[in-house]
């Protein structure tokens, strides 16, 4: 059964080897809060600060991006508060102007990668469909597993839109290794239900959001 409302966590784990020193371990998780066709996002920047062995990741809380799934329009607000206005908005698709936060047209850009159902496995009680793209230049072992949920109970997100669309299930975790020159790199992506409510607070922010954007619609 579908969810109308409720807490996503975006999770999305770095690791790299270079010269068999660990040199970036890192982790990024943010909040996307949805409301039938709405959706508010935290966006936040990707900062690196290098030294002679390692890297350290900083994701630094920028602001909040408020979407509306049936016109595709985007607000920009400095902080989660219903008094709060925005700074900038756009049309995701008529706007070259993207600022950021969850990509709604999510999907593995190289066309050279095709997916092909593997096998099915049960994550927290969640039976998932396996399916596995390997890159074209074997030398690299660049391979992608992307894991489709069974169970649609938040349709409105996906790790890959484009496979997405061709199950007509949602991508719910990906795994990427690539093995380059210079470093061995591992990316996984997934995406969990942090709670299927709202706080009085949060639809607050949704009702006031909401109201100021039918008021301020992009130019």
């Amino acid at each position: 059964m579908s969810k109308n409302e409720g807490v996503i966590i975006d999770n999305t784990f770095l690791y790299e080897v270079r010269d068999s020193i660990t040199s970036i371990d890192s982790t990024m998780k943010k909040k996307m809060w949805f409301k039938d066709s709405t959706v508010i996002d935290e966006v936040r920047s990707l900062y690196f600060i290098e030294d002679a062995k390692n890297t350290t990741v900083d994701f630094k809380l920028e602001y909040y991006r408020f979407t509306d799934l049936r016109t595709k329009n985007v607000w920009i607000f400095s902080s989660f508060s219903d008094t709060a206005t925005a700074m900038r908005r756009y049309n995701m698709y008529d706007s070259t102007d993207i600022v950021g936060g969850w990509d709604f047209k999510r999907k593995w850009e190289d066309k050279t990668f095709e997916f092909k159902q593997l096998r099915d496995t049960v994550i927290h009680n969640e039976k998932y469909h396996i399916y596995v793209a390997k890159g074209p230049d074997s030398t690299k072992n660049d391979a992608i597993f992307a894991y489709a949920a069974v169970s649609s109970i938040y349709p409105i997100f996906s790790l890959d839109y484009n496979l997405s669309s061709k199950i007509k299930l949602p991508i719910l975790k990906t795994d990427y290794s690539t093995t380059h020159e210079v470093a061995d790199r591992i990316i996984s992506s997934s995406l969990s239900l942090l709670r299927d409510t709202l706080t009085i607070e949060e639809k607050r922010v949704f009702e006031a959001w909401e109201q100021y954007a039918k008021k301020h619609p992009p130019k």
